[in-house]
Order: C-alpha cells, then sequence, then structure tokens
C-alpha cells in the first residue's frame, strides 16, 4: 500500500488505493520504517498518476492574474493584490465562483467580446489566440533588446493581460455550468487546456533569464521575460482551476485526446515512483493529475535554478522561488491538493512532492557511484520503455536534462521551500501557531539526513559548509513543525556528531573565526549556552555546524518528556570510560557543551550530575583537557546555582580533582608544568567568584566549592595565581556581607554564610597574614582582610565563638605589627571603616579600638606622607567619636594638618579636664594614639623621603613634643613615647659623631623644629628630672655647632634654633631660666673649657654667645660673666686661629663693656675670675697669660688695675716656688704689663 503524507491529521486511504496485493507495483514503502533508504535500490519506470475525483463548487469575482512583488520574504504576508489576497485560491475551495464579475462588461479581446455565447461557439477560437500570444511573448523574450523593456510595437503586457482575462472569463463560464447538456463543451475545454499546456512546454526549456525574471514594479514591468514567465504561472494555476472546476462537475473525466476521444491523452511523462503509482496506473493518470505533476516539476526547475546560481554556504539567505508569485503558484497548489485528500482522501500536497524528491535523491545516489554515471550516459530514456516514440515527440518529459547535476544542498533547499509554504493559510496569511508534523515528512527528512551525512554507496562526506546548511535546515524545519516525533530524525544528525566530537567544525580557510565561539570562562561558556537554548532561530554568522545542531536538540528536547527520554538514552549511551579519555580537547569542549545545554533545557540535576560524572573520567595528565573539565564543573554549578538547586553533588566530584592539582604544584620541578597547573588554579579561582557574584543566598553549598588543599599551594602560587583567589576570596565575603545584611537574615538573627567564612579563615588565614608583611603585598590583599575581619567578628553564636577571637587577632595584626606594609594597614583601615556598622563592631571586638586605627593611621602618615590612600582615611579617621571632638569642624588642607590638629585638640582636652581621675584615664586613652611612631620614624630615616615629607612630620613630633609633652611623658613610665621618639628624632646614634653631618634635608626640618622639642622638654620641668637634663644637654651638645648662628637667603635671615628656643620661644619664663644655665653650662664644659675642640666649632659656639649677649644683655650677662669668663680667658691663652680670636676677644669686649656699664656682675667677682686665672697659669704660660691680661687692661683696665696685686703676689709666689730668685721672664712681663697700665710697682698696694 503507498502511502500518505499531509500537513493535517492523515484520514482513511482512498478505496482505490485499499486492497492491492504485493504484486500490483514495484515500489512497496513499509509505512513503519523510519526512513526510505530502501526505496534507492529500486529502479523507477515512467508512469502517469492516477485520477481524483473533485466535486467542491467555487465563486469569485476576477479578472485575476499574478502581480509580482519580485524577491521572496517568508516573514511577509502576501499582498491583498495578489491572487490568494484576493481570494482566488478561497473560492475554489469554498465553490464560490473565483472570476464573478468577469462576464458582467465583456471586454473585446482576440477580435471578439468575451461573452458566454463565444466563448461556448468559438473556444477554439480562443486558445489558438492564445497560443499566439505566448509565441509573441517566447520572441520577445528571446531578443536582447526586449529583455528588460517591450519594444513599441509589441505590448507585451497587454498580451498578458488579455489571456487572463480570457481565463477568467472562462472559469467564470464553466463554473454557471451544469453538466447537463455541457458535457461536451466541458469535454473541450479540457482538451484545449491541456493542448495550450502543451503548447506553453515545461519551464526548464525556457531560457535562464525568463525562469528568473522577477520584478517589484508588478505587471507594470515592460519585460517580455517577465510577462512570459508569469503567463506560464498564470496558464498553470487557471487551467488546475478549470480542470478543478469540471471535475467538480462531471466527476471523473475521461484522459483522451481532444482530437480522439478514445485515444488517452498523456501531458507529462515522469518516471515511475515519482507518482507513487506502479506500471499498471500509468493509463489511469487524469488531466487533473497531469496537470499538478506539471506544476510540480515546473517548481522544482525554478528553484533548481535559482540554487545553481548560490554556493551552499548562501542558499539558507534566500528563498528558492523567483519571486513571489511562484511561491503563490506553490501554496495555492499545496492549499488545493490537501483540500482534495481532507474532502476526497487524494493524495495531499506533500504525497506529490515526497516523491518526486525521493526521485531526485535516487539521480544523486546513483551519480556517486562511476557504475551508475556510465550505465546512464549509455542507456536510453526511460520514457522509451513505456512509450512509443510518437507518443514520446507529443507529452512533456520530466525531470529536465538539468536534474543530472543535482546535489544534495539542492535538494535539501527544495524540501525546506516547500516546506515553508506550510506557513501560510489559504489566504496568504503568515500562521502565528506551528503546524503538526506528518511521518511522511520526518521520514523523508531522516533519509535526507542519512543520504547527507554519510551517502551509504560512495561514503561521501559533507564539507563543513554543506553541514551548517543541513543544520540550518533542520533547525527551520523543526521551528516550522514543531517537536513531535522529531527525535526519529534528531537521533540520526547525533549519530553523526557523536562520531565527529573532535572536530572543530571550521571552514577550510575561513581563520580561525569559529573559535570565537570557545568561552575562555565558565560564565561566557553558559552565557553562550543559554543564548542559544533561549533563542533559537537566531543563529550567528560564524556559528559552525555542531552549534546549529546545538540549537536544533534544544528544539526536540524541549517539545515533551518522551522525546527527552528518547534523545536521552541515545546521548548518554555514546559517553563511557574509555570514549571520554580518547576525547581531544575539543570533542572535550563539545561534549560538555552539549550537556551544559541539555541540563539548561531539561532535567538540570540528572543531567549536571551525568556530566560530573564523566568529566571526573577524564585524565588528569593532559592539561589542555583539565582545563574544560574545570571549566565544565565551574559551568555546571553556575547552572545549578542560577535554578537554586544544592551544589555539593557536583563540587564533591569536583574537588578531589582540585586537591591532585593543588599537590603536584607544590610537588613539580618542572617549570613548564607548573605554568600551566598556575592557569588551572587560575581558571578555578575565577570560578569561585562568579559562583558567589551570581549567588542569591548561601543555602546552596557554595562554601564547599572552596578547596581544602589551597592553604597548602598558597604559599608556592605566583602573583596572577594569588591575584585571582584574593579577588575570588574578596567576592566571596563580599556576598556573605551583602546577604547578611538584609533585612530577612537580620531578624532571624544572623548566621548567613558561616560555613562561607569559617573555611577562608581556615584555609586563607595565615596566608594573609604573611603576605601582608611583604614588600609588596597583593593589591586586594588589605581588601579581604577587613571583609574577613568584619565576616568573622558578626559571628555571635556559641559554636563560631573562635571567630570573634580570630577577628580580634587579625584587628590588632594589621594595626600594630610593625612588619606589616604601611600601606596595607592603610588601605585595611579604610575598607574596615567603609563597611556600614564597623564602629560598632569595632567597638564589640576591642573597647580601645581608636586608638589603635589612629596610632595606625598616624604610624603610615609617617612613612607614606600625604599619598593617595592616606587622604582617603583621613577623612575616614576623622569620623571616629574621639577625634571629631577634638578636630575642628572646617575642611583642614591635608593630613599632616589633621595630625597636628589633633595634637593640639588632645592637648588642649587634656589641660581642660579639671578631675584628676578623669586626666588620668583620658591621657590613658589617647596615649595609645602615638604609640608605634618612633618605629615608623625609625623607617622613615632609612629612605630618603621626598621633599616636604620629612619637614611636616617632624612638625607633628614638634608639636607633640611642645603641646602634648604631658601626655606622651610619664616618669614613672619607661615604655611612654616621648623616650623613643627623642632617641629617634633628637638623639639618634648619627648625631653623637661629630665628624658626620646631618642630612641637608634633616637638617633643614630640624632647625624650624629643634626650638619647639626643646622648649617642650623644659616645660616638663627640667630641676627634678636627670633624665630630662641630660637629654636638654645632649641636645644643646650636639646640634650647637651644626647650625650657623645667622644666615641671609632670598633677602630672608635665619638665626640659629637655639636662639629661638633660648631667647624667643613662647614659653614661660621660668622654662626659659631652667633652660639658659643649662645652655651655658653645655658651652662651658663641652666647648670653652675643653680641649681639643674645633676651631669651627669655637668659633660657632662663641658666636652663638655674643649673639646672645647681643639681643638680651641684661638676661645672659650675669650668668656668662660667671660661668663663661674664666674659660674664656683661658681658651684666648691657646687660641691661635685669628677668626676664632677675634670673636673671642669680641665677646670678652661685650661682657667686659656690659660690665662696666650696668656695673653687674660686681667688680669683685671679675677680679676673682682673674685672680683665678693668673695663680692657674702663671707659671707655665707666663708669656700668653700676660699678652691675654694686657688685652684685659685695654678692655677695662680699672679692672685689671684691682687684679695688679693679685699679679704681684702670683708673680712672687712662682719664684719662691721655684727656688731659684727672681724669674726675669716673669718680671719683664709684669713690669711690660704695668707700663701699659701706666702704673708704678710702687703703688700697688698689697691684697
Amino acid at each position: 500500500m503507498s502511502e500518505t503524507m499531509s500537513m493535517t491529521p492523515p484520514l482513511t486511504p482512498p478505496l482505490d488505493q485499499m486492497g492491492k496485493g504485493e504484486g500490483e507495483g514495484d515500489l512497496q514503502m513499509d509505512s513503519d520504517s523510519l526512513d526510505y533508504m530502501d526505496f534507492f535500490m529500486n529502479e523507477f519506470e515512467p508512469s502517469p498518476v492516477k485520477k481524483e475525483k473533485v466535486s467542491s463548487p467555487v465563486t469569485n469575482e476576477g479578472p485575476l492574474i499574478f502581480s509580482c512583488l519580485g524577491e521572496v520574504r517568508w516573514t511577509d504576508n502576501f499582498s491583498n493584490l495578489s491572487c490568494i489576497g484576493r481570494q482566488a485560491l478561497a473560492s475554489i475551495l469554498q465553490y464560490r465562483n473565483p472570476c464573478p464579475t468577469a462576464l458582467h462588461s465583456p471586454e473585446v479581446i482576440f477580435h471578439l467580446p468575451c461573452t458566454a455565447d463565444n466563448l461556448h461557439f468559438n473556444l477554439v477560437h480562443f486558445f489558438m489566440a492564445v497560443r499566439q500570444g505566448v509565441i509573441e511573448l517566447e520572441k520577445g523574450a528571446k531578443s536582447s533588446l526586449c529583455t528588460n523593456q517591450s519594444c513599441h510595437d509589441v505590448q507585451y503586457p497587454k498580451i498578458r493581460e488579455d489571456i487572463g482575462t480570457f481565463y477568467n472569463c472562462l472559469v467564470s463560464h464553466v463554473h454557471s455550468l451544469g453538466s447537463e447538456g455541457n458535457e461536451e463543451f466541458l469535454k473541450c475545454v479540457v482538451a484545449e487546456v491541456l493542448d495550450t499546456l502543451l503548447h506553453l512546454g515545461p519551464l526548464h526549456e525556457l531560457q535562464q533569464h525568463v525562469t528568473s525574471a522577477s520584478s517589484s514594479q508588478g505587471n507594470k514591468c515592460p519585460s517580455a521575460a517577465y510577462h512570459l514567465l508569469h503567463l506560464h504561472l498564470d496558464v498553470r494555476w487557471w487551467s488546475l482551476a478549470l480542470i478543478h472546476l469540471i471535475e467538480s462537475t462531471l466527476g471523473s473525466l475521461p484522459h483522451c485526446d481532444s482530437r480522439s476521444m478514445d485515444s488517452p491523452f498523456l501531458l507529462v511523462s515522469e518516471p515511475q515512483g515519482a507518482q507513487g503509482a506502479s506500471v499498471s496506473e500509468m493509463n489511469e493518470q487524469s488531466p487533473l493529475e497531469q496537470c499538478i505533476s506539471l506544476i510540480l516539476w515546473d517548481l522544482i526547475t525554478i528553484m533548481f535554478r535559482e540554487g545553481l546560481k548560490k554556493g551552499v554556504s548562501e542558499m539558507h539567505q534566500v528563498a528558492g522561488f523567483s519571486c513571489t508569485c511562484s511561491q503563490e503558484l506553490g501554496l495555492m497548489t499545496l492549499h488545493l491538493l490537501d483540500h482534495r485528500h481532507i474532502r476526497l482522501a487524494k493524495q495531499g500536497f506533500w504525497e506529490k512532492i515526497k516523491y518526486k524528491l525521493l526521485f531526485l535523491l535516487k539521480i544523486y545516489s546513483e551519480s556517486c557511484t562511476p557504475a551508475a554515471r556510465s550505465s546512464s550516459s549509455s542507456s536510453s530514456p526511460s520514457s522509451s520503455s513505456v512509450l512509443s516514440l510518437e507518443q514520446s515527440n507529443q507529452i512533456i518529459h520530466y525531470p529536465a536534462a538539468i536534474v543530472k547535476e543535482v546535489q544534495l544542498p539542492h535538494i535539501w533547499w527544495i524540501f525546506c521551500n516547500f516546506s515553508q509554504l506550510y506557513g501560510f493559510d489559504m489566504n496568504g496569511k503568515k500562521i502565528v501557531t506551528k503546524s503538526m508534523e506528518i511521518k511522511s515528512e520526518t521520514k523523508l527528512l531522516r533519509t535526507l539526513i542519512k543520504m547527507s551525512l554519510s551517502e551509504p554507496r560512495s561514503g561521501h562526506q559533507p564539507t563543513e559548509a554543506e553541514l551548517r546548511f543541513y543544520m540550518r535546515c533542520c533547525l527551520s524545519l523543526q521551528q516550522l513543525w514543531g517537536g513531535e516525533r522529531s527525535s526519529e530524525w534528531a537521533v540520526a544528525l547525533w549519530d553523526y556528531f557523536s562520531k565527529h566530537l573532535d572536530d572543530s567544525f571550521l571552514l577550510p580557510g575561513a581563520g580561525l573565526d569559529g573559535l570565537a565561539c570557545v568561552s575562555k570562562t565558565a560564565s561566557g561558556w553558559l552565557e553562550q549556552v543559554k543564548s542559544r537554548a533561549c533563542d533559537l532561530a537566531s543563529v550567528g554568522k560564524n556559528e559552525t555546524s555542531w552549534h546549529i545542531f546545538l540549537r536544533t536538540v534544544v528544539g526536540v528536547v524541549e517539545t515533551s518528556s518522551a522525546e527527552w527520554r528518547q534523545m536521552r538514552g541515545r546521548i548518554y549511551s555514546k559517553f563511557h570510560q574509555r570514549r571520554m579519555s580518547e576525547l581531544s580537547p575539543m570533542g572535550l569542549y563539545n561534549c560538555t557543551t552539549l550537556f551544559l545545554i541539555l541540563a539548561n533545557t531539561t532535567d538540570l540535576v540528572d543531567v549536571s550530575n551525568k556530566l560530573a560524572e564523566l568529566l571526573s573520567l577524564v585524565p588528569t595528565c593532559s592539561v589542555s583537557k583539565a582545563r574544560i573539565v574545570w571549566r565544565g564543573f565551574l559551568a555546571s554549578t553556575l547552572l545549578l546555582l542560577a535554578s537554586g538547586c544544592d551544589i555539593s553533588p557536583v563540587v564533591q566530584k569536583f574537588n578531589p580533582i582540585v586537591e591532585a592539582a593543588c599537590h603536584e604544584y607544590i610537588t613539580s620541578r618542572d617549570a613548564m608544568h607548573r605554568r600551566d597547573l598556575g592557569q588551572l588554579i587560575t581558571i578555578y579561582a575565577e570560578g569561585i567568584q562568579e559562583v558567589f557574584d551570581q549567588s542569591h543566598d548561601l543555602t546552596l553549598a557554595q562554601h564547599s566549592l572552596i578547596c581544602g588543599g589551597l592553604s597548602g599551594v598558597l604559599q608556592h602560587v605566583g602573583i596572577v595565581e594569588t591575584k585571582a583567589l584574593l579577588s575570588a576570596m574578596d567576592a566571596a565575603l563580599s556576598k556573605v556581607l551583602d546577604i547578611s545584611s538584609k533585612p530577612q537574615y537580620l531578624a532571624g538573627g544572623g548566621g548567613m554564610g558561616s560555613e562561607v567564612v569559617e573555611v577562608i579563615w581556615k584555609e586563607f588565614g595565615t596566608f594573609i597574614k604573611s603576605q601582608a608583611t611583604t614588600l609588596t603585598p597583593p593589591a586586594a590583599l588589605a581588601s579581604v582582610a577587613a571583609s574577613l575581619t568584619f565576616c568573622l567578628g558578626r559571628e555571635s553564636s556559641s559554636s563560631t565563638s573562635g571567630l570573634r577571637e580570630a577577628a580580634l587577632g587579625l584587628f590588632t595584626y594589621f594595626l600594630t605589627n610593625e612588619a606589616v606594609n604601611p600601606l596595607c594597614t592603610i588601605q585595611y583601615t579604610s575598607s574596615l571603616l567603609d563597611r556600614p556598622g564597623s564602629m560598632s563592631l569595632m567597638s564589640s571586638m576591642c573597647s580601645a579600638y581608636e586608638g589603635l586605627l589612629i596610632s595606625g593611621w598616624l604610624s603610615a602618615l609617617v612613612i607614606l606622607g600625604d599619598c593617595e590612600e592616606v587622604i582617603v582615611l583621613t577623612s575616614k579617621i576623622r569620623t571616629l567619636p574621639s577625634t571629631t571632638a577634638v578636630l575642628p569642624h572646617q575642611p583642614l588642607p591635608c593630613p599632616f594638618a589633621a595630625a597636628k590638629s589633633l595634637v593640639r585638640g588632645v592637648s588642649k582636652k587634656f589641660s581642660e579636664t579639671e578631675n584628676f581621675t578623669a586626666r588620668m584615664t583620658y591621657r590613658d586613652a589617647v596615649l595609645q594614639y602615638f604609640c608605634g611612631l618612633d618605629k615608623a620614624l625609625v623607617n622613615l630615616m632609612k629612605k630618603v623621603p621626598p621633599l616636604n615629607h620629612l619637614p611636616n612630620i617632624l612638625e607633628i613630633v614638634a608639636a607633640l613634643f611642645f603641646n602634648a609633652h604631658s601626655i606622651i611623658y610619664i616618669k614613672s613610665r619607661p615604655t611612654c613615647p616621648m623616650p623613643s621618639l627623642i632617641s629617634t628624632v633628637l638623639l639618634p646614634s648619627a648625631v653623637y659623631t661629630a665628624e658626620k653631618p646631618l642630612n641637608s634635608l634633616l637638617a633643614s626640618s630640624l632647625a624650624n623644629t629643634l626650638p619647639k622639642m626643646v622648649c617642650g622638654l623644659g616645660c616638663l620641668g627640667l630641676a627634678q628630672d636627670p633624665y630630662l637634663v641630660r637629654c636638654v644637654k645632649d641636645v644643646f651638645t650636639h646640634y650647637i655647632y651644626r647650625f650657623p648662628v645667622k644666615t641671609s637667603k632670598n633677602y630672608t635671615t635665619t638665626t640659629h634654633p637655639f636662639i629661638i628656643c633660648l631667647h624667643d620661644a613662647e614659653v614661660r619664663e621660668e622654662v626659659l631660666h631652667e633652660l639658659r644655665p643649662i645652655f651655658l653650662e653645655v658651652v662651658r664644659d663641652s666647648y670653652l673649657g675643653k680641649r681639643g675642640v674645633s676651631t669651627l666649632h669655637l668659633h660657632i659656639v662663641i658666636s652663638l654667645i655674643l649673639e646672645l649677649l647681643n639681643r638680651n644683655t641684661y638676661e645672659w650677662l650675669e650668668g656668662i660673666s660667671s660661668l663663661l669668663l674664666l674659660p674664656l680667658l683661658e681658651l684666648m691663652l691657646t687660641l691661635e686661629d685669628h677668626a676664632t680670636k677675634r670673636v673671642a676677644t669680641d665677646l670678652l669686649q661685650k661682657v667686659l663693656q656690659e660690665a662696666e656699664n650696668q656695673d653687674t656682675p660686681l667688680r669683685g667677682k671679675l677680679v676673682k675670675c682673674v685672680r683665678q686665672l693668673v695663680v692657674q697659669h702663671v707659671s707655665w704660660s707666663s708669656a700668653r697669660l700676660f699678652r691675654v691680661l694686657s688685652v684685659l687692661g685695654v678692655l677695662h683696665r680699672e679692672l685689671l688695675v684691682d687684679c695688679l696685686p693679685h699679679i704681684a703676689q702670683a708673680v712672687t709666689a712662682t719664684e719662691e716656688k721655684r727656688g731659684t730668685g727672681l724669674d726675669h721672664t716673669l718680671r719683664h712681663g709684669y713690669q711690660t704689663l704695668l707700663a701699659s697700665l701706666g702704673v708704678n710697682e710702687g703703688d700697688i698696694k698689697p691684697s
């Protein structure tokens, strides 16, 4: 029994097809088979189609002819001006007159009015005129001058219009006739129609430019080729309509010639099987069946010629019909045949097409074998075995000779174009809902797939371009039909692709464009999967045949659970341990992509678990495969996460692979292998980050993804891997904070994400601490540490109490450990303060958190200066409660100014606190602010800071000494900040080496800050603290010679810092009164009274004393006279440097002169000093002594005259001690001194 197929549910087979035995046809198809592969083992023979019967009247209005809109667009509806749009088809199917107005106002055509009577009695005349018009159009189409325009003497549009009018009138007249008394006329109409079709001939005999003639101008186009083609279409449609109407009136028509009613009339000859008939049915073809065959073969001819113009990569972009009119003819023929199938159980449209396509497949199949090609070239036409030579010359032979060039893409294209016609209704409107697929179509598609992907005889394998075209066809058919029973042909596709998973599916010579689809991240991979699953019809330009196949699979499995079960079993059965180990990296990528797209479309958990199981079977020796495996696991995890599914089953299979890679990274000594393993770790870290970024809650076992082997490998990985891992942990902790801050979780008591926090602390805690002490910590380290501190501190349950202790340890480590990189401390503090609720959290962990934060800020400021990070932190430090209370509200220009304001504010608040207990409590609190500055200063001194950095830092230290000395110095507490600051800034070890000059920047900075520091020490009360006195003396001793007394530069005079300290300081007088004697003692003991002192240093010291004396004689004269006069005179005894001697003489002169003028000190004190000088030096340095005394006599004669008795006595005592009598040298010096004073020896009174 031959099989029927349509786009509607199949009815009971016609009675004339039932009851046939197996021997009644050479071609018998098994209706239960899935394809037609056995069909190609049979031979075709010419056979007419059996007759059909139609009995449905129609009505409509006319005249109607095809009107072209140019290129076919499958998304557009047919125009309302088209034949189908003007109800030409609908009227016939509804038994209405398709041309109801054609005879109302008869036109004169072919020299006769087209009336019913003229049609009845002059029918032959009209048809002869039609044939003559065809000849005129053929002549015009052959002329090269008339290809695109009409000749001046022949109006081609008018010829076609007259012929169309005639056919419209004839159709209207035939529709109005009944069977009684009109049988002979109607039979003549049939004969003339068939003769005219025979005269027109097949479309494949027309020239190429005629069958492709289309125009968006429609029937206004003057081209003869255009009108010739469309006349063929007009005549074919109206001939089909006429015969259909006549059959509806008379019943089955005899298939006889118009000239001899007894001889059969054969319009077309086609191979047996192309109509689904046997040889015994050749003479039973009705005129309607022959007309249908003519139309369908001509449509195939049009599409085949259009296909030859296009390459296989371009065919999917255009329709197969040359214009909208040929598409319209096919659509109207489709609905007419399916109407007959439903009403009369005749063969539908698809049954007619199916056998013709099978014949084309037969031709292609035989052409693939050399034996078939040689036999076909030597054999005669197949029609000669049935038809006589005379009959053969009087009928139209199909298929055309051009069909010998047929290729599989052409057959696919024709198949798809005919299938697309089912997307329109009988009014030419696009159908929105999908049509129901038919078994025959599925079988033919499966046959096409089998022959295309692996031709059974030649073993030909398709190219990638052909594969892409075939897959596009399958996808469009699946979109058109829906998915019912689509697994029957999709399985055939999978059988092919399962054997070619290792292929890259790239076009030869097209570069690597197709590889752009291979994503480098799990999320990107998943996005590609989702894009192909969501919008199936949106096929990208560079998508490979494999990608289009995946879209097709999605469409199949989405249809129903039954289709999914069919595909699931076939797909799963292809993968096992050996197959997974044999797959190349590309094959592994394709396999994983398939499972991801199935998981996204169907049973997510089942497919994900299966994918994890398969990926765990892949050997880990290949790093290139491992990359695919790791990304596959991560993509599967993301897919589960997006659907709210627990990821632990997949992660449990993934974690052992990660642990093994980490262990191998640690133990491997191969640098290249370690690099490859590092790339895997980076992929893993990026995957973790993507998982947490896309998490909406933390109840899906996300913590299990953080592998337990990370703690061991962290100390060995490189910069790239470290950065990726820290970024992943930062994302995880940020997600914990984000989710736990939501109201629904806060109301539940928190605890959300505690597993994540605990595993991060366990795996990364030690690593974070160790990395913080490096010279260049990773950029994200501080942020991760701050987030981890915050997360650990928020855990309040009893089960996680140890986490809060860990938070406190991490907090104090970053803020107090001197080994931590200062930049890391700054970033850590900033990140911590950025968190909402951070202050309340820190206060709950550590009551002294403000002191630690401010101390860390100041230490970082000392080391780093006013860098961007410090500036940012400064604004946050100002928001602390303790700093808000002491800092001014107006903005401060820089962090240095903020630090100085903080010192002044703290000092002011401390001094204004009256209650002793409150003062002590406040001092203990703020003392923490300045702890650690000494270590920061040590680090600063080891390097060369920027130009303005050191001066600003020393100003802060000076502010501490000057304003906050009572806070930073506690006599009973050796660990207070001031001693360490003194040893670091004021008195470092380098300053004790006189020969080593200070750094110029340090010296200039100290010149401005030293006075405040010394005065701050003086304010503490030196008299009762030997330590402070010793420190002040050391400062005076080692800095007095390091600065010039007075310098001028750019009209600016700079004085020695000790002048400011001892004369111009804004401190209490009592402080200056304490400092000045100490200073003079230092000058006396360390310079004037000390041997071996550099003359340069002496010059500076004496000049400084002279400057101080000049500035305030009253304050300094008494002390200098008492402490420095004798050392100065003794120094002058041995002084050889003229410059130093001159300045010493100037100082002596100033002292003596002011003493004489002010009578201070008393004359007796000065005489005592001179007497001591003489007694000590007259025995050993008499010559120098009398020289100095002579200078003294010049400077102050009265003083020296008062001293003469003591001098005489000292000379006499010296002579007596020597026991040698008079010493002429001493006597000469003494007499010379007396002479210079103008005093006689006898006038001297004994002392």
